[in-house]
Order: structure tokens, then sequence, then C-alpha cells
């Protein structure tokens, strides 16, 4: 049976799987790192940026919604809220490069659904305080 699941996240990686859709690795806070399948976040239409906010970027923050299930590897990710895009680290290469590593670091350290909620607020306090780099 699917569980929902509603939490703050942090896009550590993405991959586009068609023209519509892509594939993330969020880091939440609660439930730790969730892979998922945003089917249809890349579309125009307003019912698809109501639901993704115009679709997942990488080192953004926002909260999310997911059903998982207990026997498979990719979450369906159905709602996604952007609350911080970080736009510094969008203007400073140097900034970038440091929350592209952290991200890296929290993706290749951290397993799935293994909940890590001060390894999520240390993302997320390094994110905000690149902005004075």
């Amino acid at each position: 049976m699917p569980r929902r699941q509603k939490d703050q996240a942090i896009c550590i990686r993405h991959l586009d799987w068609s023209e519509t859709s892509q594939i993330v690795v969020l880091l939440t806070r609660e439930h730790g790192k969730v892979r998922g399948v945003a089917k249809g976040s890349k579309r125009a239409s307003p019912s698809s940026v109501q639901r993704f906010s115009g679709g997942i970027e990488l080192l953004t923050r926002g909260e999310v919604v997911c059903l998982t299930k207990p026997h498979t590897d990719l979450a369906a990710i159905t709602e996604w809220d952007l609350q911080e895009s970080y736009y510094h680290l969008r203007t400073n290469l140097a900034a970038h490069r440091l929350g592209m590593y952290a991200a890296d670091v929290a993706h290749a350290l951290l397993a799935d659904h293994d909940a890590h909620p001060r390894s999520y607020e240390a993302l997320e306090t390094l994110l905000s305080s690149l902005a004075s780099e």
C-alpha cells in the first residue's frame, strides 16, 4: 500500500527522464534521501505549474509530497512547492561549486530513507550562508 509523505526537501540530484518528466533525488528533513519520478514536472500547463512550481532544480528547497511503496526504489513525486531557490548560487561560480560539492557529499554518505534531520539542516544552513561568499 502506498504511503503519502509530506516534508521539506532540498534537491541534490536531478535527471531529465522525458520531455516532461524528471527523476530526482531529494534530501528530506524527516524521511532522509528520497529518489523519485516527477511525472509532468516540466510541463508548462497551468496544472503542472501549480503542482510543481515550474520544475525541480538542483540546489533548491521546497515542500515535497510523494507516494512511496515498500518494494520500489522510486517514489512518485506528486507535488513540489518551491520555497527557496538560492539565487546567489546561480550568480557566483565558487558558491555554486561549494553547493554542488555539499550535495554530492550528502548523496554519497546518506542511505535512502534514513532520516538525518541535522544533516538536512546543515546543508540548508550551508546553502544559505554561501550568499555572503
